[in-house]
C-alpha cells in the first residue's frame, strides 16, 4: 500500500457465515476507494480492466459487493431472475469465475495487489473454489495470495487440504511458513524492550515467562500484563527501573489452556466489564456503537466499555469505520466462556429479543442477522406459536436479504430454520408466510444443488397450496433441479403437466402427422413476417405465456439429447 499497492484482507470466523467473507472483503476495499479523495479518474483504468474481464455480468456481483456498484458508477438495474435462469453446480461455478475475473482485473504492473484471508480453515467451498482459479490461472499478473490456517485443525481430507493439494498439481508452488512458538531467545528480546532492561537481567524472567507460556506470543502478552496486574511486576521510582518476584511468579499457577487462562483472567474483572463482554461476545466477530448500545439497555455496563477493552486489548477499533473487532478470535471465544453453559440459549434469546423489541421497523434489516442469529441460538425456549410465527418472519426476511447477495448456503440456514418454526396449521392460520418461505427455501435449495433436501421440501406446498399460481415458483426450482440432476424424463413429464395446465398442451408421443401439423402452423404464424417485422415485435408482457416460455425453456435442454422429435417440437412452439 505504500507503494500504490493494493491490499484487500479477510477473515473467516466459525459463528460467521463463510460463504460472505470474499465478498465482505471486496465491499470494503471499494469502500475505502470510493470515500477516498482521489479523483474521477484516478481509478479509470481499474474501471476498464473490470469492465474488459467481466463485462456485463458484473452487475449480478452487486448484491453481494454494494461498493462496486457505486466504484463503476452504474446506474442500471439489477436483474435478478437472471441467477434464477441457473441451478445448483452451474450457479457456483459462475459465481467463481466472476469473482475471479474481479479480482484478477483489480492488480496492473504499477499497483499489484495483495489478498490476505486469515483463519482458512473455516473457509467455504466456493471461496476454495475461487482461490483454486486465482491460483492455476496463468493469465492473472502482479497478485500475490497469503492465507493463514490452523494446522491442528486441518487434517488430510480437510477441505483445504484437497485445495491445496489441487494447486500443487497443477505445478503451482505454494510456499508454506509454520508460524509456532517464539524461541526463548526471542522471549527475552521481548521482555528486555517491554521493560526497557539488559538482555542479561531479563533472563531469569523470561525462562519462567517461556516454559509457562510455551513460546505462544498471545499467552506470553497476556501472562505479562497479567503479571503487572498481580503487582508480580511493578516499576520502582526508588530505583528508577522495572523490578518483578520471580519467586512468586515461579509459584503462579498458569491453564495451558489460552481461552481458560484469558477466561481466568476476564472473570476477575468488574461485574460490569464482564457483562460488556459477555453481550459482545454473542454480537460475533464485528460490532459497531449503535448495535452495543441497543444490546446493553437494562445491563449497566459502563459508560466507557468499549474504550475499556480497547485499552485491555480485547478489542480493536477498524479504523474510521466505527466498527469493532475482537484482537483475536480466542478472545472472543475466552468472552463467551464467562456465560454458563446451562444459560447460553436464554442469553443468545435475551440479546435477540432485546434487539428486535428495541429496533424500528425502519432499520430492522440494518440489524437483521444479529436479532435472528441470536434468536437462532436459543429457539428450543420458545414455545408460544406467535413468537414462533414472529421468528419465522424475521428468519424469511433474512433468508430472503442474504438470498439477493448470492449467499446461498447461508440463505438455506436462515429459510430453513424459519420452516422449523411454522406450526403444522401454518398452511391455514399463516398462508402467506409459510408459502414464502417455502419458496425461497427452494430457490436456494436448488441454487446450492441440494436436489434430495429440495424434492422432500416441495411436497408440502405442492399439496397444499391454495392455488396453481402458488405452486409455479416450486415446480419451476423443482424441474430445474430435476433438468440439472440428469433426470430429463421425469422434468419433461413434470413441465407437460405444468404446460397443460397453461394452456399449453404437448402430446407425449409425436407421429409425422403431429411434426407437420405444428410446422404448417409456424409457417402460417410467419406468412408476410420479414426480419425487421420479426426484430419489431413488441416485448412479451402477458405472464401466463411468460410463464410457460420459462417451462418450454427447461424442456428445450432437457429434450435435446433424450428426446430429439419432442424437441422440435417445443421449438416451434416457442417460435409461436
Amino acid at each position: 500500500a505504500d507503494k500504490n499497492g493494493f491490499f484487500i484482507e479477510g477473515k473467516f470466523d466459525v459463528s460467521v457465515r463463510p460463504d460472505k467473507v470474499l465478498a465482505s472483503a471486496l465491499d470494503s476495499f471499494f469502500a475505502s476507494i470510493n470515500a477516498s479523495n482521489a479523483g474521477q479518474n484516478t481509478y479509470m483504468s481499474m474501471r476498464w480492466r473490470i469492465s474488459d474481464a467481466v463485462g456485463s455480468g458484473v452487475s449480478c456481483l452487486y448484491d453481494s459487493i454494494p461498493s462496486l456498484r457505486t466504484f463503476m458508477d452504474d446506474g442500471t438495474e439489477v436483474d435478478r431472475s437472471e441467477g434464477r435462469k441457473i441451478a445448483g453446480n452451474s450457479l457456483d461455478q459462475r459465481l467463481k469465475y466472476m469473482f475471479c475475473k474481479l479480482i484478477s482485473a483489480i492488480p496492473c504492473r504499477s499497483q499489484p495487489l495483495v489478498l490476505v484471508l486469515d483463519d482458512l480453515q473455516w473457509a467455504d467451498e466456493m471461496t476454495l473454489g475461487v482461490i483454486r482459479m486465482l491460483m492455476t490461472d496463468p493469465e492473472i499478473h502482479h497478485f500475490l495470495l497469503l492465507g493463514c490456517y490452523r494446522e491442528n485443525e486441518v487434517n488430510d481430507s480437510h477441505m483445504l487440504s484437497t485445495s491445496l493439494n489441487d494447486i500443487r498439481e497443477q505445478g503451482i508452488n505454494i510456499m508454506t511458513i509454520k508460524v509456532g512458538a517464539i524461541e526463548k531467545e526471542s522471549t527475552n528480546a521481548l521482555i528486555s524492550d517491554v521493560m526497557c532492561l539488559p538482555l542479561n537481567l531479563c533472563r531469569p524472567l523470561s525462562n519462567v515467562v517461556h516454559r509457562k507460556t510455551g513460546g505462544i506470543i498471545m499467552f506470553v502478552l497476556r501472562l505479562l500484563a497479567s503479571l503487572n496486574d498481580e503487582e508480580l511486576i511493578w516499576y520502582s521510582i526508588k530505583s528508577r527501573r522495572w523490578m518483578f518476584d520471580l519467586q512468586q511468579i515461579e509459584l503462579k499457577e498458569m491453564s495451558e489452556d489460552v481461552v481458560k487462562h484469558m477466561t481466568e483472567h476476564m472473570s476477575r474483572l468488574p461485574k460490569k466489564m464482564q457483562m460488556g463482554l459477555k453481550l459482545c461476545a454473542c454480537l460475533g466477530p464485528k460490532f459497531d456503537t449503535a448495535i452495543v448500545e441497543k444490546v446493553q439497555r437494562g445491563a449497566n455496563i459502563g459508560d466507557n466499555f468499549l474504550e475499556s477493552c480497547v485499552d485491555d486489548g480485547f478489542l480493536q477499533i477498524k479504523g474510521d469505520s466505527g466498527f469493532y473487532t475482537w484482537a483475536h478470535d480466542q478472545v472472543q471465544q475466552a468472552a463467551y466462556e464467562l456465560i454458563p453453559l446451562q444459560q447460553r440459549e436464554k442469553f443468545h434469546l435475551l440479546i435477540g429479543s432485546r434487539l428486535f423489541l428495541s429496533t424500528s421497523s425502519a432499520e430492522i434489516d440494518k440489524f437483521i442477522f444479529y436479532i435472528v442469529d441470536n434468536m437462532n441460538r436459543g429457539v428450543t425456549l420458545v414455545d408460544n406459536p406467535q413468537q414462533k410465527y414472529e421468528m419465522a418472519e424475521l428468519n424469511l426476511r433474512a433468508g430472503e436479504k442474504i438470498l439477493e447477495r448470492h449467499s446461498f448456503q447461508s440463505s438455506v440456514k436462515y429459510l430453513m430454520a424459519g420452516i422449523a418454526l411454522l406450526e403444522n396449521d401454518s398452511w391455514e392460520k399463516k398462508y402467506g408466510l409459510t408459502i414464502r418461505l417455502h419458496d425461497a427455501a427452494s430457490e436456494a435449495l436448488c441454487a446450492t444443488g441440494d436436489f434430495p433436501k429440495l424434492t422432500a421440501l416441495a411436497e408440502k406446498p405442492l399439496i397444499y397450496a391454495r392455488c396453481f399460481q402458488d405452486k409455479l415458483n416450486i415446480y419451476n426450482n423443482l424441474v430445474r433441479a430435476l433438468s440439472s440432476s440428469g433426470e430429463h424424463e421425469e422434468c419433461i413429464s413434470r413441465c407437460v403437466s405444468v404446460l397443460s395446465q397453461l394452456g399449453e398442451f404437448l402430446p407425449k408421443h409425436i407421429t409425422p402427422d403431429i411434426y407437420r401439423e405444428e410446422v404448417a402452423k409456424v409457417k402460417q404464424a410467419l406468412i408476410g413476417q420479414s426480419k425487421q417485422d420479426l426484430l419489431s415485435l413488441p416485448v412479451m408482457t402477458e405472464a401466463k405465456k411468460l410463464t410457460a416460455m420459462r417451462f418450454l425453456n427447461h424442456m428445450l435442454i432437457a429434450t435435446y439429447s433424450t428426446n430429439p422429435p419432442l424437441n422440435l417440437l417445443v421449438v416451434f412452439r416457442m417460435v409461436r
